[in-house]
């Protein structure tokens, strides 16, 4: 029987004197399922396209978290779901074309060294992922998109 997990892993690393936080899955054995990442913005920022790439891919994990100061952000999987394949490189492209498409700005992101660009309400309904909200230290989220 598969056991599902999430995680929640931080392994901070100096590069060029930028902090930046990676998540370890290999902790993850069979005959568990790495389901979603839960992780942290130091700003009030939504997702990146980073953050959702494992969303879109065939392989990919079920749900995305972010929590910012003042909210936090649950971006789930559904059977709806744009899927964009096994390719992260293919997925990545799209996605960031979207972004232009939406008037996103690109920019390298400064620990991981790739284009990022952050998800617009409308690129979360063009890609069929559902997104929810909720402030921070109340205990319900309303769906936004």
């Amino acid at each position: 029987m598969l056991k599902g997990v999430w995680c929640w892993f931080k392994r901070e690393t100096k590069k060029g004197g930028t902090t930046s936080v990676q998540v370890d899955t290999s902790s993850v054995k069979y005959p568990e399922v790495l389901l979603g990442i839960l992780h942290k913005h130091p700003k009030e920022a939504l997702f990146s396209t980073e953050d959702i790439l494992p969303l879109v891919l065939s392989s990919g994990q079920f749900f995305e978290g972010v929590v910012t100061p003042s909210n936090y952000y649950l971006a789930f999987k559904s059977r709806d779901t744009t899927n964009l394949g096994q390719f992260q490189a293919f997925a990545r492209g799209y996605i960031l074309e979207m972004a232009k498409a939406h008037r996103q700005p690109v920019s390298r992101h400064p620990a991981s060294e790739v284009d990022i660009a952050t998800m617009t309400s409308g690129m979360f309904r063009e890609l069929k992922i559902p997104l929810y909200e909720g402030r921070r230290g109340q205990r319900s989220l309303k769906l936004t998109t």
